[in-house]
């Protein structure tokens, strides 16, 4: 008798009666075993092969992934057109990051390094420890690597912008995740100008704004261009070519960027969700970290003009309990130690700028000082003079004008003027010393970020008087959701602005946060919100 194991084969069973398949099972088992053969030596033969019978494989596949029904999950490499097209965007925005860095930040020194993305994704807020950010806690940074610098590519910014060009950056090791450009910026400047800057560059400006542009643009050629006598600006033919064009090449301004200030002081760009370039600021970032923070609403920001004259006033105002922005003449004797005051208590500084005035009642014309801008200036004359003015205040975030009834009167001149400093990322602040002022106007018609004087705090030198322009200030601010006052350095104002009960709860916050948020609004297109 044969042992069960040599009866019981592939080909016998309990549930054939007498052991063995039958004919239809042993030829479907067969026919199977042949199909995967022939299958396996297909696919060795023709591995790498396109298939002859499906048309453009490439159509094909983008057409599955823009499908989300059929599109696959997870991460896969991009087709080597995509990784092309992602490199050729991010080397526009090396471009332009390059062009807008010593327009908005001339006396800056900065160094680029490429470091390994850890980032998983747009901002969120917590960008963990040590200079280049760390494992955060929100979801999209969980897993992700350490950081590890890999490369040695470095440059410093000249205060010319000259020098400040970086050598040529290797290619992405990874379309999905290229390497970010760390930019570690020092020396005197204003940081938020660099945001405003790149705002300006890569949001589309809408269509009222681009046709303002192009006009301008046929202004200055008219001129003799931006190297003629009388061209208002010496940046370049780049900011011209915009403004025909409207746009780099390749288009960047697709809504896919998103530039961002995060709780550690950095500004962050991303590019479909992924981090591309950082700007650090080493001393700055406790000052820079509230522009991560929404804005409160209702806001008030106060400004004090005039200042730069006695370096006890600037210590006064510092030691107020909340922010005030310091408005310092370019000229005064103390110009350059109270913006160093403003530095220390994390205030912001902007330049006054003085303009000319129009004649009082009894026919005398004051005079506004050194450095004044006027109307029967030349195009050239104005760039000089600005040149001169914010030079002197390179942690200026904007300008304001000191008197200027005359000169914000006349909307050639302040084209003039908003022509040089479109692009530069200064914020305009129209302190409205005439009611027919056009240097809102015309700033905002060019799309920059602008603002005007809600209240003059102390125009009535009496501190119950100040304290009700206060009151009045935060109505304001309540109703509209915020505002912005100009005082003096006046004994009676210091007094009631040490005095002042806030009744209206309003957030007395710095200028830089309502500058970026303005910002923000207008490039997201919504800024009629905060429209006056």
């Amino acid at each position: 008798m044969r042992h069960k194991s040599d009866t019981e084969s592939l080909q016998t069973g309990p549930l054939w009666p007498g052991g063995r398949l039958s004919a239809s099972v042993r030829m479907a088992l067969g026919g199977g075993i042949w199909l995967a053969a022939s299958l396996a030596l297909a696919l060795w033969v023709g591995h790498g092969e396109p298939d002859p019978f499906v048309g453009d494989q490439s159509a094909a596949m983008t057409d599955a992934a823009s499908d989300p029904m059929t599109a696959p999950s997870g991460p896969k490499p991009l087709p080597d057109r995509d990784a092309a097209s992602a490199q050729d965007r991010l080397d526009a925005l090396d471009k332009v990051v390059e062009e807008v860095l010593p327009q908005t930040l001339p006396a800056a020194r900065w160094r680029r390094e490429l470091v390994s993305p850890p980032f998983g994704g747009a901002p969120h807020g917590d960008y963990g420890d040590g200079p280049y950010g760390g494992l955060g806690s929100t979801t999209d940074l969980k897993g992700m690597a350490k950081n590890a610098r890999i490369g040695g590519s470095a440059s410093s910014g000249a205060p010319s912008g000259a020098s400040g060009q970086a050598a040529e950056l290797p290619a992405a090791a990874s379309p999905e995740a290229p390497a970010v450009r760390v930019y570690t910026v020092t020396g005197p400047c204003a940081p938020l100008r660099l945001g405003l800057g790149l705002l300006d560059k890569l949001a589309r400006p809408d269509a009222r704004v681009l046709a303002e542009r192009k006009k301008l643009a046929a202004e200055e050629a008219a001129l003799g261009g931006l190297h003629g006598k009388n061209a208002p600006s010496a940046k370049g033919g780049a900011a011209l070519a915009d403004r025909e064009t409207g746009l780099p090449d390749p288009d960047l301004a697709d809504g896919k960027i998103r530039i961002a200030w995060t709780d550690a002081g950095s500004l962050d760009i991303y590019d479909n969700g992924l981090l591309t370039h950082r700007f650090l600021f080493p001393g700055r970032e406790a000052q820079l970290a509230d522009l991560a923070i929404p804005l409160p609403r209702p806001a008030l920001a106060l400004v004090i003009d005039d200042m730069g004259q006695s370096l006890s006033a600037a210590e006064a105002l510092a030691a107020l309990p909340y922010p005030v922005t310091l408005a310092i003449w370019p000229r005064a004797p103390h110009a350059r130690a109270t913006a160093d005051v403003a530095a220390q208590r994390r205030l912001d500084v902007m330049a006054h700028v003085p303009m000319e005035p129009l004649a009082r009642a009894d026919g005398k014309r004051p005079q506004p000082g050194p450095g004044a801008l006027r109307t029967e200036m030349e195009p050239g004359q104005i760039r000089a003079a600005l040149k001169d003015n914010l030079s002197a205040l390179p942690s200026a975030i904007g300008l304001n004008n000191h008197m200027g009834s005359a000169f914000t009167g006349s909307a050639a001149s302040c084209r003039r003027l908003c022509a040089w400093l479109e692009g530069t990322g200064f914020f305009v602040l129209d302190s409205l010393t005439t009611p027919d002022s056009q240097l809102n106007v015309q700033a905002r018609a060019l799309g920059m970020a602008s603002a005007v004087r809600d209240v003059f705090l102390d125009t009535s030198r009496q501190t119950p008087a100040i304290l009700s322009a206060l009151d009045q200030a935060a109505a304001k601010a309540r109703a509209r959701g915020y505002a912005v006052a100009i005082g003096h350095p006046y004994e009676e104002t210091l007094r009631a602005l040490r005095t002042w009960q806030d009744k209206e709860q309003v957030a007395l916050v710095p200028l830089r946060r309502l500058v970026w948020r303005l910002a923000q609004e207008r490039a997201a297109g919504s800024a009629e919100k905060f429209a006056r």
